[in-house]
């Protein structure tokens, strides 16, 4: 069924290249696109922002950097 949101933000521990090798943002990320929905990628550590960013997330982001510390 069709969802029924404007955003979809999903997260992992990690996120790098092999996010888009089958993990669960990988699967949410292929769904939203079906939809046209976008999808904010959050993280503990990001490494290959730029191939994670050209695969559809709308945006990639570590949490650790947005801790304030």
């Amino acid at each position: 069924p069709p969802l029924e949101v404007d955003l979809l933000i999903t997260g992992e521990g990690k996120s790098d290249r092999q996010t888009l090798m089958g993990k669960v943002p990988s699967g949410i990320l292929q769904e939203a696109r079906r939809q046209h929905i976008p999808v904010i990628l959050l993280a503990g550590a990001i490494e290959d922002a730029g191939i994670l960013n050209a695969a559809g997330f709308r945006g990639v982001f570590s949490i650790t950097d947005l801790e304030g510390g």
